[in-house]
């Protein structure tokens, strides 16, 4: 096997697990969005689909999913690394990058307003999300990466 078809297949099955991950999310918020009255719900889900930090935000996770995915094909594939190892630290890689991501937009947003939120809060909100995310990145990482070891081959 190629390192290049190696990447592919990485690339490929992180990709779907991303997705698999996004139309998860985009479900709860639904959700979330629709209780009580769904048409208004629904005018304000789409109307947050459309902000452009949040599209900003869905381009970074794949894009982040997509190229760690492909170094992790890379390195099951031909390193010969455990899965398990790869797993932990692409999954902490993405939630690390999609946090920093996460605090930069609120940086932004909030830039020139009143503080609204204590420090104490903010830190309290980023470490539950980091678990909440690092969950479920981590089981879609294990997924994946076994997906990566079935289409190249492995045991």
């Amino acid at each position: 096997m190629t390192p290049k078809q190696a990447k592919g297949i990485g690339g490929k099955q992180l990709t779907k697990a991303a997705a698999f991950l996004f139309g998860l999310y985009e479900l709860v918020l639904l959700f979330h969005h629709t209780r009580g009255d769904f048409a208004n719900g629904f005018l304000f889900f789409i109307q947050a689909q459309t902000n452009g930090y949040f599209l900003a935000f869905i381009l970074l996770f794949f894009l982040s999913m997509f190229i760690i995915g492909r170094r992790a094909g890379y390195e099951v594939l031909l390193k010969g690394k455990k899965y398990y190892t790869v797993v932990f630290i692409g999954a902490f890689v993405t939630t690390i990058v999609t946090l920093l991501f996460f605090e930069l937009a609120m940086l932004l947003i909030s830039y020139g307003e009143p503080q609204l939120l204590e420090r104490r809060e903010i830190l309290e909100t980023l470490f539950a999300c980091f678990v909440v995310l690092l969950i479920a990145l981590t089981l879609s990482w294990l997924w994946a990466v076994k997906k990566i070891k079935l289409k190249g081959g492995g045991d």
